[in-house]
């Protein structure tokens, strides 16, 4: 994956998490998530962050994708995960969210998250913009749902004004938040009945602070960007349809990592 940040190649929510975690000098990263959510773990770059973590709740016994996860629970919350870490004291720079979509679920993992945040770390939530009725429904249907995780989000940046927040348009949504003593000046989701879904899907933008890609990586840019990054943006639309970064972002990591295994002593 480091192939693919450098280059600013940003499609999935993985892209985004290992872009901050390089913006921002990140070393440990938490997922919280269920055996139908998260799905992407093995892409987060062990070349970022130095401790790569997960905890996941709502987990069949036999649930096991050969990836580690330091708590797993057959229960339908995630607190006996997070208790497990703040009795031993874990805290994270990068914590992203995407466990069950239920209003209360997605409240208390918010919770929880900022409870064991570094004071400059970063919460990533995803789901946080659904386009359709159908898919925002309060509880689980099969088939495509993102659920109300989008009203969860609203309301805790609604109580939380120290929170510095928006949602990047990629990959049905990703919510940012960061404790920030002067947060930028947006509109706040407060002043707009949002739960009624007609006022919600015409004030989206504002209520969400949705931003491009562009826009975000623009907006929260520490590190300039690079000349492999730059040459990207030129030729990107001739590039893409090639698929030719797809396979070298398939051999890189897995090549990176056996290179970096060599120089271990």
């Amino acid at each position: 994956m480091f192939r693919d940040f450098e280059l600013e190649r940003i499609r999935w929510k993985t892209d985004l998490i290992n872009w901050l975690g390089w913006q921002d000098g990140y070393a440990s990263y938490l997922e919280v998530a269920t055996s139908t959510a998260g799905l992407l773990f093995d892409l987060i770059s062990r070349d970022v962050f130095a401790v790569v973590d997960r905890i996941m709740y709502c987990l069949p016994a036999t649930y096991d994708d050969g990836l580690p996860i330091f708590h797993r629970t057959e229960a339908a919350d995630s607190a006996e995960g997070f208790r497990a870490l703040a009795d031993a004291g874990r805290t994270f720079d990068l914590i992203f969210v995407d466990g069950r979509h239920t209003y209360e679920d997605a409240r208390r993992d918010l919770r929880f998250a900022l409870d064991l945040l570094n004071p400059r770390g970063t919460v990533v939530v995803h789901d946080c913009r659904p386009t359709r009725r159908e898919v925002a429904t309060p509880q689980f249907k099969e088939g495509s749902w993102l659920g109300v995780t989008y009203l969860a989000f609203l309301d805790l940046v609604a109580e939380r004004p120290e929170l510095d927040y928006c949602v990047v348009d990629l990959d049905t949504g990703c919510g940012i938040l960061r404790r920030s003593a002067s947060p930028r000046a947006r509109s706040r989701p407060e002043e707009l009945d949002y739960r009624d879904w007609s006022v919600y899907l015409a004030n989206q933008k504002n209520l969400l602070n949705l931003l491009s890609v562009d826009q975000f990586l623009a907006d929260y840019r520490l590190r300039p960007r690079t000349a492999a990054a730059r040459a990207y943006r030129l030729l990107a639309p001739a590039l893409e349809p090639t698929q030719l970064l797809d396979r070298v972002a398939r051999v890189s990591s897995p090549m990176r990592r056996r290179i970096r295994a060599l120089r271990t002593p």
